[in-house]
């Protein structure tokens, strides 16, 4: 077994040695974060996955394993921080939404991204999505290369009722009809 890492976008070689005899069968277990064919890795997705290599000449079969982990960016390149558009999010219960993230510098070196929620009965993250379950407030953290994190408040409200302010309403007068935010 051996260990190699994939620039998302960008292609490797498997070197390998068996005689020209023996059909090799190459598989990725999980093509959504590389995909292989005749030896050449092709980076997909960010993530962590195994290459197997099956040789197959008459009746002997060996099989050959190679961990494989895809990043983004330039590994030269620190990422110093996480930019959301938003700080905090209306959300409508039973909906979902994508968070859209840019990183400084734009060609940051990204391992990992992870995604967690103080109170997932009311938002939950899976694949890049936030969903929306039960009525409330919760704190969701990206997370990127252990030590980057970004948090974004996220409200769950009735989604056929928009919020007309995401601000905090500080006072009401009731006789001139007029709300200070």
């Amino acid at each position: 077994s051996s260990n190699i890492e994939v620039r998302i976008g960008n292609n490797t070689n498997i070197l390998y040695d068996v005689s020209e005899a023996a059909n090799i069968v190459w598989e990725s277990e999980d093509n959504s974060v590389v995909k292989v064919s005749n030896g050449i890795v092709t980076g997909v997705g960010l993530g962590k996955t195994i290459i197997k290599a099956t040789a197959i000449r008459d009746e002997d079969k060996i099989v050959k394993t190679c961990n494989v982990s895809t990043y983004y960016g330039d590994k030269s390149v620190a990422l110093s921080e996480i930019i959301v558009e938003d700080g905090e999010l209306f959300i409508g219960r039973g909906d979902s939404y994508e968070i859209p993230l840019s990183y400084n510098p734009t060609n940051s070196y990204i391992t990992e991204i992870d995604y967690s929620s103080i109170n997932p009965n009311i938002a939950e993250y899976n694949d890049k999505v936030i969903y929306s379950k039960g009525y409330g407030a919760t704190d969701v953290t990206v997370t990127i290369n252990i030590n980057i994190s970004k948090t974004i408040k996220v409200n769950v409200v009735d989604k056929y009722i928009t919020p007309l302010f995401a601000n905090t309403v500080d006072s009401v007068d009731l006789e001139t009809n007029e709300i200070t935010l």
